[in-house]
């Protein structure tokens, strides 16, 4: 492996486990054992170098649809099954989510999203027999989908983990399904607001 890539893996690591804050050329250099001049070689600058950054992203995301794609039959567990499997992927995600009031991070987070919905909602909808129009359909998904990002625990990334968070987010689904809340009741409840 060549230079620039040890500091495009390095760094999209750096980003997915601690943040954009800290792509330090210095320590990464040390990580990976060069020069921290070498830096310059293959890029012009940090913007450059975080670009590049989310061309690798880019690659591996577009291995984890093809493996979804090919892989995911049921949203529990298949769907966590495949975010496990792409830890660091999915970390990187997470640093995208939570930094998402940022229009360059927020973009980046919003292409992963069309990229996945594709194949998620559907065994999303399955998974809750949910029947509604598509429009309230990504609507559920989208809240579901931040809720269930903002409570992941970064220190424990595994299926088990992730699936009961789904699981306890989809109880609520289950118990307002339950009480049969009609597109009629969903419009009450947003005009209250």
């Amino acid at each position: 492996m060549n230079s620039r890539k040890k500091w495009i893996i390095k760094g999209f690591e750096h980003f997915a486990i601690y943040g954009p804050d800290s792509l330090c050329t210095k320590q990464i250099a040390e990580e990976i054992g060069v020069s921290r001049t070498t830096f310059y070689h293959y890029f012009a600058d940090n913007e450059d170098f975080l670009n590049s950054i989310f061309d690798y992203y880019f690659e591996i995301l577009d291995e984890h649809v093809d493996y979804i794609e090919k892989n995911c039959r049921k949203f529990i567990p298949d769907v966590y099954d495949s975010l496990a499997r792409f830890k660091l992927g999915f970390k990187f995600t997470r640093q995208l989510f939570l930094l998402r009031a940022n229009p360059v991070y927020n973009h980046i987070f919003q292409t992963y999203i069309q990229k996945t919905s594709r194949v998620f909602l559907p065994l999303f909808a399955e998974c809750c027999n949910i029947h509604v129009s598509s429009f309230l359909l990504n609507r559920l998904w989208e809240t579901y989908r931040d809720v269930w990002y903002s409570r992941i625990d970064e220190n424990n990334i595994t299926s088990a983990a992730m699936q009961k968070i789904a699981k306890e987010i989809l109880q609520t689904l289950i118990d307002f399904k339950r009480y049969d809340v009609t597109t009629k009741d969903v419009g009450l409840v947003h005009l209250a607001y």
